[in-house]
C-alpha cells in the first residue's frame, strides 16, 4: 500500500486533520506547543513534563525538523518510561518505530496506546496505515474500519481504505468504489475528493473492459467481529 502510507513521515498520510480529506497526515499533526515543550524538556533533562499539553487528546506527535529522529525516538522512551500510561508518548513512538522498520516493537506500542485509548481515531489510522505497509490487510481493514466507526468524519481513512482494497490480493474493486464515492461525498472539495474521482475514472475505465468483468462481482464488507492485532 503506498505511503501516506509510504515512505518515513508519508507512513501515515499525505495531510489533513480529521475529516479534512488532506492526505495522510492526519494522525500526525505537529503540535507546535508540544514541540516546544518536548525541546524544552530536552534541555532541561526532565521528562516528566513532556507532551502534557498533547496528552489529554493522545495525538502523536513527531520531530522538531532540527532534531534528529534517533535522540527524538530517546526522548519518547524516556517519556513513556516515566510515565506509561502517556498515550501521547505511547502513540508517537509507535510511529517512529515504524517509520524506522521496527514494525513488531511499533504494533505493541500502537496496542498499549489503544488499551490506553480504544476511541482515539488518529491512533487507529496510523496502526492501520502501518499494518497496510506490513502486507497485514485484513488486520489494516479492521483498524481503518475502527477508525471510520470513532470518527465518522475522516475522510482519509475512507480513503486509504479503498486503496487498501485496490491493493488486496486479488483486488476489491467495488469496496474501493464503495469508499471513494464517500470520500467524495463527504469532502467534494477535498484534495483527497479528486484523487478519488481519478481512481474512480479509472476503475470505470477497468471495469468496461471486457476482459475485466470479473471486477463487477466484489461486494462491500462489513465491520468484522475481530479482535485488535
Amino acid at each position: 500500500m503506498p505511503r501516506s502510507a509510504g515512505g518515513s513521515t508519508a507512513r501515515r498520510s499525505a495531510g489533513g486533520a480529521t475529516g479534512s480529506g488532506g492526505g495522510r497526515k492526519g494522525g500526525r499533526v505537529v503540535a507546535l506547543a508540544a514541540v516546544l515543550l518536548l525541546l524544552c524538556s530536552i534541555v532541561g533533562g526532565s521528562f516528566a513534563t513532556i507532551l502534557v499539553d498533547r496528552s489529554s487528546e493522545g495525538e502523536p506527535v513527531e520531530p522538531a525538523a532540527e532534531q534528529p529522529t534517533g535522540e527524538f525516538e530517546e526522548t519518547l522512551r524516556a517519556a513513556v518510561a516515566a510515565d506509561p500510561r502517556n498515550v501521547t508518548a505511547v502513540a508517537s513512538l509507535a510511529n517512529v518505530l515504524a517509520d524506522a522498520g521496527e514494525l513488531p516493537e511499533a504494533i505493541d506500542r500502537y496496542e498499549e496506546a489503544l488499551a490506553l485509548d480504544p476511541g482515539n481515531a488518529a491512533i487507529r489510522f496510523d496502526f492501520a496505515s502501518t499494518l497496510a505497509g506490513a502486507g497485514r490487510r485484513a488486520d489494516a481493514e479492521l483498524q481503518f474500519r475502527r477508525a471510520i466507526e470513532a470518527d465518522p468524519g475522516r475522510v482519509e481513512a475512507q480513503f486509504y481504505l479503498a486503496e487498501l482494497y485496490q491493493n488486496w490480493q486479488p483486488p476489491r474493486p467495488a469496496d474501493a468504489i464503495a469508499h471513494y464515492r464517500r470520500v467524495v461525498e463527504m469532502a467534494p472539495d477535498a484534495y483527497l475528493s479528486d484523487r478519488a474521482r481519478e481512481e474512480l475514472d479509472r476503475l470505470a475505465g477497468v471495469a468496461a473492459s471486457p476482459a475485466a468483468t470479473p471486477l463487477e462481482s466484489g461486494t462491500v464488507t462489513t465491520e468484522t467481529e475481530e479482535d485488535d492485532r
